[in-house]
């Protein structure tokens, strides 16, 4: 990823996310920021803003949401944090 997603939230109940290889910096709307690396999982709740900021050269994920389909809605960055 050479850019940030921007922030984004899903519509959805839900998202769960498994780091295959390398590894990608999240920040939340709540302020807290993580790096998840090979082998690290998270979940997400639908609703909740978030931007994924950086990634290694080769990243690979597994994403499970649920429902099946579901949708993405960019969003201003809440307030106080960057774009």
């Amino acid at each position: 990823m050479s850019e940030p997603t921007g922030w984004h939230y899903h519509v959805c109940d839900g998202q769960f996310v498994f780091i295959l290889s390398g590894w990608v910096d999240l920040v939340f709307e709540n302020g807290d920021e993580v790096r998840l690396g090979e082998g690290d999982s998270i979940y997400i709740p639908g609703g909740l803003r978030h931007n994924e900021t950086a990634t290694s050269k080769t990243f690979e994920l597994l994403e499970v949401t649920v429902p099946a389909n579901m949708g993405t809605t960019s969003c201003e960055p809440p307030a106080g944090m960057a774009s």
